[in-house]
């Protein structure tokens, strides 16, 4: 057998070097595509763990948030020079209302036509419209307000005490008629006049207060008009008795119950003096308001009483009762849960009382399921209420919340789909 020739043996081993060569390429490449591989699916596992809805991970389910503000009313229309009053209502996740409108920033989008204060005060500048803004914790809500260029033709001032005595005060009332025919209180934007001071004064608001015994006329202006004349009498007698009305009242905590003082006087003449007396309770049960207004604070039983130039009325007795929870609402209603998708709902109990009043209890409740094979409701701090779909079963559970003196909710249905 003849010997292989030298150029053949270099041509085999060029061969042979070629071929390591190239599987060292492809080894190296294909650990780099491993690595990549890996790589790309951390990545993605790292991006399902933060948008998970599992408990490692996201906002606790059952945080309330803001969700929108409320400005009211949505649609008002106003004169030129006259002013109104709007409300911003912050409205959160779980249902609850608040007033925010002194905490929450104004703004008109036409400043030419209408302009608002810091808490919401609304005054019309010139005849046309702009939208009201509040914006409260980041989020906004807005009305509408049309301004009209009417002109107002006349007014009109009225009082319910056109004589009093001394020592109290009257309220006047302006009523103003614009060139529509529409009609707009405006006691808060005339001025107020009496013609002669040294029987009586009246201040913004139309208050009258009384300085020795007479007569004397009150008027009011606006835009270069002028009422007509209220005559208002001050009479010097004595105030000799208070008599208050109710002579004992019965209401439920939270509830509240006005007060009406009536004055006599030496000369046998009587007054309404509710807003002139000093209110007084004399347990913390009940408390009462500058106007005779007394409120239910606990259960318990308070004196109510009314005084004013050392004299003091009689009492009259008034009971505060317990109130008491009489039915139990749970929303949402109508919930689907996804076992592959959204599988919690946070579900809330609001509390009906028998004052009418009504109150987000979900965390005073007891939570039931009436299958906790295929859905389960939490009691745990913090998570009371949340709905939580079963991994595995599927089909519908009743979620029912039990609260104080064992009332209980209507069975609210949930389904739960693979």
């Amino acid at each position: 057998m003849q010997a292989p020739s030298k150029s053949s043996v270099d041509s085999r081993a060029s061969t042979v070097q070629q071929s390591k060569r190239e599987s060292t390429r492809d080894f190296f490449s294909k650990i780099a595509k491993g690595f990549v591989v890996m790589l790309f699916g951390a990545v993605a596992l790292a991006g399902c763990g933060d948008g998970g809805s599992g408990s490692g991970g996201g906002a606790n389910p059952s945080s309330v948030t803001l969700s929108s503000v409320e400005v009211s009313p949505a649609n008002s229309t106003m004169a030129v020079g006259s002013s109104a009053q709007l409300t911003a209502t912050a409205i959160y996740s779980d249902n609850s209302r608040v007033d925010v409108s002194s905490q929450a920033t104004w703004s008109s989008s036409d400043q030419t036509k209408a302009t608002v204060s810091g808490t919401g005060n609304v005054t019309g500048v010139a005849a046309g419209a702009s939208s009201i803004s509040a914006t409260f914790d980041g989020v906004s809500g807005s009305a509408n307000v049309n301004v009209t260029a009417v002109t107002l033709s006349s007014i009109a001032v009225t009082t319910t005490t056109p004589t009093i005595a001394m020592g109290t005060t009257a309220n006047f009332v302006a009523t103003g008629t614009y060139s529509d025919g529409s009609t707009q209180t405006i006691t808060n934007s005339v001025a107020w006049a009496s013609a002669n001071m040294g029987t009586a004064t009246i201040v913004s608001g139309g208050v009258a207060t009384p300085v020795a015994p007479g007569t004397t006329d009150i008027t009011a202006s606006m835009d270069g008009v002028t009422s007509g004349a209220v005559t208002l009498t001050v009479n010097a007698a004595a105030l000799t008795s208070i008599a208050i009305t109710p002579a004992s009242a019965t209401i439920i905590q939270g509830l509240t119950q006005a007060y009406v003082a009536t004055g006599t006087y030496a000369d046998g003449s009587t007054q309404t003096i509710t807003s002139s007396v000093t209110w007084a309770s004399d347990n913390a049960a009940a408390s009462i308001d500058a106007a005779g207004v007394a409120t239910g604070a606990s259960a318990g039983a308070a004196n109510i009483t009314a005084s004013m130039n050392g004299v003091t009325s009689p009492a009259s007795a008034l009971t505060v009762n317990a109130a008491t929870l009489v039915s139990i609402a749970v929303t949402p209603t109508g919930v689907t849960l996804s076992q592959s998708g959204t599988s919690q709902q946070q579900m809330v109990a609001t509390g009906t009382y028998d004052n009418g009043s009504t109150a987000n209890i979900s965390t005073s409740v007891v939570w039931s399921s009436s299958d906790v094979s295929i859905l389960t409701v939490s009691n745990g701090t913090g998570f009371e209420g949340l709905a939580i779909a079963d991994p595995v079963n599927v089909g519908s559970a009743n979620v029912i919340a039990t609260g104080a003196g064992g009332v209980t909710s209507p069975p609210v249905a949930v389904t739960v789909a693979p």
